[in-house]
């Protein structure tokens, strides 16, 4: 898809649905090419379809990818909060025709599928939640 369309397709879904910010909207889509390479899908035809969970998955392992540390914030601050979030906004781009969905697609398959504190925010936590006490040294 040309950027311009994708561009004036988000410019479309923002006028109806205003709950989510313009870029993610854009790494989202990007996240489903990601998704679909990760999970070794074929460029076309049916073999292609990744399933909510599966989606969920690679955008999460893409949105680490790109953000490191920062992945938590930068979803909130778009206004992504749960699978859901994402869900919605995958459905927004299924209904803009950026997307294409089989019939057995539905929102709820992305409800609940993952914590994002533990999604995005865990895997940068230290091991060690009790870490040794530091030594006191003395200074000449």
């Amino acid at each position: 898809m040309h950027p311009d369309e994708l561009k004036k397709a988000v410019e479309e879904i923002l006028q109806r649905d205003k709950r989510f910010c313009e870029d993610a909207y854009f790494f989202m889509n990007e996240a489903v090419l990601f998704s679909a390479e990760y999970f070794s899908k074929p460029e076309f035809g049916n073999g292609r379809h990744l399933s909510g969970p599966e989606l969920l998955d690679g955008i999460r392992e893409f949105t680490l990818s790109e953000f490191g540390t920062m992945s938590f914030s930068v979803l909130r601050r778009w206004g992504v909060q749960t699978t859901l979030d994402i869900g919605h906004i995958i459905f927004n781009l299924i209904d803009a025709r950026i997307l294409s969905a089989s019939p057995e697609d539905k929102l709820g398959d992305f409800n609940e599928v993952y914590d994002f504190h533990s999604a995005f925010v865990k895997p940068f936590e230290p091991e060690n939640e009790n870490p040794a006490p530091l030594k006191k040294i003395d200074l000449i």
